[in-house]
C-alpha cells in the first residue's frame, strides 16, 4: 500500500481542497481497491491517506504538493485617494520605513494639511494607509491546479490581510488629538495615528471633523494654525531630544478662538515624548510633558490682567526667571533636555510671539528691567540674585526713582504660574557607561493679590514668589563607571527653598510706600562612601530672612 503524508496549515486546507477536486481525486479513488482511511498522527495538521493495492500491485506514490507562497510587501488605503488628494499623498510621502523615520517623519506636514483642507471645505475627512506582506503564489501554479485558481487565491488571502492590517491599525498607535473651539460655540477635532508595526503592519491615519457652519474669520483662524501645529509635532517627535515650539499656537486668534488642546500619546515606553497635553484658553493655560527625560508641568494664569506692557520689558521679566531657572539646574546637576523643556515651556506660554526683531531680548540686569522676579527677591535657592526692578533697592541703597515709575515694579507683564520638573538623570563617562546618576526635583511659583484701598483709594499690592529644590545624586570616585553595589562613590543632597513676599500700598497718585521680606535656605551635603563605609561629609546650611524697604 501507498501512504501519502501532506502537512498543511488551515490556510492550506483550502487548497488541498481545490487540488483535490482539479485531480479527480473521488474518481481516482474510485478505481483502486481497498479502503480509504484518514488518521491524524501526534503532529497538529498532518494527515495520512492510506490507499489499498490495485490487483496486488502497490500503486504509484500519489503527491499533493501545496501551492508556496511568496510574501511581498504591499500598501492598502482605507479609501480610494481622490485625484488631487494632498493629503493621501503626504500620507504616502511620510510612511516608509518606522526603524528608520522619527515620528516627526511620518507627522511631517499632516497636521498643517488637515486644518488648511478644513478651512476650505468644512467637512468630514477621513484616510487610513498600511503597509503589510501579501501573500502571492506561484505564478505556475501547482500541477493540477491552474495558474488562474492559484492567483484567485492569493488575491482573496492578500485582500484578507488588507483588511486585517487596516482594523488593527489602531492598536498600539502614537496619537495626536487637536480640539479647537470657536467663540461662537464651534469645535474641530483632528486626530493623527502613527503605528510603528509592532502589532501589525506600519500605517498612518488621519481624521479631521467638526462644524460646517464656520464664519470666514473662523476659517481664517483654524487656517492660521496649520504651520504652528506642524512645528509643534516637528519638535515633539524627534527620537532623542524632544523640542517645545509652540509660538505659532500661542499666539491664535483669541478673538475669534476661544481655546485650544493638543495631546500627544506614545505607547513606546521611554520616548522622548510619552505623554504630551497642552491647554490654550482664556482661563488659563497649561502644559504636562512626560518622557525619557523626565517630567515638565507648567500652568499660567491667562486671565490675569498685565496692563499695557511693551514686548522688551516683558522680556527681560521672562529673562529673569528664565535665569533662576538656569541656576537651578546647575546647582541640581539635572540634565539639559528637561531644564530646556522647561524653560521653552515657560517662554512660548508666558509670551505671545518671539523677542522683537530688531534687537536681541534683554537679559536679567538689563537697563530698565523691571521684571517681578527682581521685585521679589534676591538670591533664589540657587543662589542665583535676581536683579532690582526700577526704584526697588537692591539690598544696599536705595534708588530715588518717580513715583509712578515705581508703582509699575509689579507689572512687568507675567502672569501668575506655577512651573516645576522632576527627573532622574545621569551623566556618562566617555565609554558611554553612567558615571554620575541621581534624582531632581524643582518648583517656582509666582502669585499676586490685588486688592483696592478705600482709604487711599489707591491699591494694595502683594506677590509671592517661591521657589523649592531637591537632588541626590551619586558619582564614582575616579570618573569611572558608577558602581553603587561596590560601595565607592560620593553622595550629594542638596535642599534649597526660598519665599520672597512683596506688598506695595499704592495711593491714588502714585506709591505710598512698599516692604519686601525674603527668607532663604540653602543646604548641600557631599559625603564620600569608601568600601560601604562613610568616610567624610561637608557641607553647612544656610538660612536667611530679611526685610526691605523699597521706596524712600
Amino acid at each position: 500500500m501507498t501512504s501519502i503524508a501532506s502537512t498543511f496549515s488551515s490556510a492550506g486546507a483550502g487548497w488541498l481542497d481545490r487540488i483535490a477536486a482539479s485531480r479527480g481525486l473521488a474518481a481516482r479513488q474510485a478505481s483502486l481497491s481497498g479502503g480509504v482511511t484518514s488518521s491524524s498522527g501526534g503532529t497538529s495538521g498532518v494527515t495520512q491517506v492510506t490507499l489499498g493495492a490495485a490487483n496486488g500491485q502497490d500503486a504509484g506514490p500519489v503527491v499533493y504538493t501545496r501551492p508556496v507562497y511568496a510574501l511581498q510587501p504591499q500598501r492598502a488605503w482605507g479609501a480610494t485617494p481622490e485625484k488631487g488628494d494632498t493629503i493621501s499623498a503626504l500620507m504616502s510621502r511620510n510612511l516608509g520605513n518606522s526603524a528608520t523615520l522619527t515620528l516627526a517623519d511620518q507627522w511631517r506636514g499632516l497636521g498643517g494639511a488637515l486644518l488648511s483642507r478644513f478651512a476650505q471645505a468644512p467637512e468630514t475627512y477621513q484616510q487610513s494607509l498600511v503597509s503589510y506582506l501579501a501573500p502571492v503564489a506561484d505564478a505556475a501554479g501547482v500541477e493540477g491546479v491552474g495558474a488562474a485558481d492559484a492567483a484567485a487565491a492569493a488575491v482573496d488571502d492578500s485582500e484578507a490581510a488588507a483588511a486585517q492590517a487596516l482594523s488593527g491599525l489602531a492598536t498600539g498607535a502614537a496619537t495626536v488629538g487637536m480640539s479647537i473651539r470657536t467663540r461662537s460655540g464651534e469645535a474641530i477635532e483632528l486626530k493623527i495615528l502613527v503605528n510603528s508595526g509592532a502589532s501589525g503592519g506600519p500605517g498612518l491615519q488621519v481624521e479631521i471633523r467638526g462644524s460646517d457652519k464656520l464664519s470666514a474669520e473662523e476659517k481664517d483662524a483654524v487656517a492660521g494654525l496649520a504651520s504652528g501645529l506642524d512645528k509643534a509635532l516637528e519638535g515633539l517627535g524627534q527620537r532623542k531630544a524632544a523640542r517645545l515650539d509652540l509660538s505659532g499656537l500661542t499666539g491664535f486668534d483669541s478673538g475669534v478662538l476661544a481655546g485650544i488642546d493638543l495631546k500627544v500619546e506614545n505607547p513606546q515606553v521611554g520616548a522622548a515624548v510619552e505623554s504630551f497635553a497642552l491647554h490654550l484658553g482664556t482661563d488659563k493655560r497649561t502644559l504636562a510633558l512626560d518622557g525619557a527625560a523626565g517630567e515638565v508641568n507648567l500652568v499660567v494664569d491667562a486671565a490675569m490682567p498685565l496692563g499695557d506692557v511693551a514686548p522688551v520689558r516683558r522680556w527681560a521679566s521672562i529673562h529673569q526667571y528664565l535665569e533662576k531657572m538656569e541656576a537651578a539646574g546647575a546647582r541640581s546637576h539635572v540634565d539639559r533636555q528637561v531644564l530646556e523643556q522647561m524653560k521653552d515651556a515657560f517662554r512660548f506660554l508666558q509670551a505671545v510671539g518671539t523677542p522683537p526683531e530688531d534687537e536681541e531680548a534683554p537679559k536679567a540686569g538689563s537697563s530698565g528691567s523691571s521684571g517681578s522676579s527682581g521685585t521679589s527677591g534676591s538670591s533664589g535657592p540657587a543662589g542665583a540674585s535676581a536683579p532690582s526692578g526700577a526704584g526697588v533697592a537692591d539690598g544696599t541703597e536705595a534708588v530715588e526713582v518717580p513715583r509712578e515709575t515705581a508703582a509699575q515694579a509689579l507689572q512687568s507683564g507675567l502672569a501668575d504660574f506655577d512651573v516645576s520638573f522632576e527627573s532622574d538623570f545621569r551623566k556618562l563617562n566617555r565609554y558611554g557607561a553612567a558615571r554620575e546618576a541621581g534624582h531632581a526635583r524643582y518648583h517656582l511659583s509666582q502669585s499676586t493679590v490685588t486688592t483696592a484701598n478705600a482709604v487711599t483709594g489707591g491699591q494694595s499690592i502683594g506677590q509671592t514668589v517661591s521657589e523649592q529644590l531637591e537632588s541626590t545624586w551619586q558619582r564614582s570616585l575616579d570618573g569611572g563607571t558608577l558602581r553603587v553595589d561596590l560601595g565607592n562613590y560620593t553622595a550629594h543632597v542638596v535642599k534649597d527653598s526660598s519665599t520672597v513676599a512683596t506688598l506695595i500700598e499704592a495711593s491714588a497718585d502714585g506709591v505710598a510706600h512698599g516692604l519686601r521680606k525674603t527668607d532663604r535656605q540653602q543646604s548641600q551635603a557631599d559625603s564620600t562612601i569608601v568600601d560601604h563605609h562613610l568616610a567624610g561629609t561637608t557641607g553647612t546650611p544656610v538660612h536667611q530672612t530679611w526685610v526691605e524697604r523699597l521706596f524712600r
